[in-house]
């Protein structure tokens, strides 16, 4: 239940959000760290606890009630780590905050947790640069950004194959099947990233640790309801698999 308690931490840093949201809400995420005289969250408490927080999310001024934008996307990050988690299910996003990639957040036997840190080794090792990305057994988990252009396949096709390898049961995991199901297509451009990082000028990327420079990914804060909107529908898509 770590997922739930990071998402609880980050509505403590925000107040005005917390206030906003609910004492319903508040409360469940509140209750959901398990300890040593509480049972832990079932999987389908855990879906309805999604379920609420999404319905706030569609709400127009939802992102106006942040300190920051980074625990704005990190909340973001989190909300769709805990949905692929509990419905042993990677997630697509069709559109986090820049319209020219989607993006897949492979599915963990393992809860990732939401961290909240500073990069300050590659390239930029001169810079200290605010970040929240997600980890596992101490080291990064990776979701990949995928170029719409360069794939030949739909948004919806590719729900469809991802969804047909969840239901396979195979012993390869989901994350090498649908990577070797882009491969066939034609898709080896994949872009593996760990974290979202704030530049020194205020700008937001994904955070790639091996090639920085290369892979210049940048959010868009400046976009309208409508990719809110678009992220809460893909992860309702996968929280009705059944």
């Amino acid at each position: 239940m770590g997922l739930a308690k990071d998402i609880y931490d980050i509505f403590s840093e925000n107040k005005e959000l917390k206030s906003k949201l609910g004492e319903g809400i508040v409360k469940f995420y509140k209750k959901a760290e398990k300890s040593f005289w509480r049972k832990p969250k079932t999987v389908k408490e855990r879906v309805e606890g999604l379920q609420l927080l999404l319905q706030k999310m569609k709400e127009p001024s939802f992102d106006e009630n942040f300190k920051s934008r980074l625990d704005y996307f990190g909340l973001l990050l989190a909300i769709i780590a805990e949905c692929s988690h509990i419905k042993n299910h990677g997630c697509l996003i069709e559109d986090f905050y820049n319209s020219d990639y989607y993006l897949y957040f492979p599915y963990s036997t393992e809860e990732p947790r939401l961290q909240k840190g500073k990069i300050t080794k590659g390239p930029l090792a001169k810079d200290i640069l605010n970040a929240r990305g997600l980890v596992k057994s101490k080291k990064s988990y990776a979701f990949y950004c995928l170029k719409k252009e360069m794939i030949s396949a739909s948004f919806s096709q590719l729900q469809d194959k991802l969804e047909k390898i969840v239901r396979s049961g195979l012993t390869i995991s989901e994350e090498e099947q649908f990577i070797k199901y882009l491969e066939t297509i034609g898709y080896e451009a994949l872009i593996s990233m760990t974290a979202i990082v704030q530049l020194s000028g205020g700008a937001f990327q994904f955070y790639e640790p091996a090639s920085f420079f290369d892979n210049k990914i940048t959010l868009s804060w400046f976009t309208p309801n409508d990719t809110r909107y678009s992220m809460v529908r893909d992860i309702e898509h996968i929280l009705r698999f059944k």
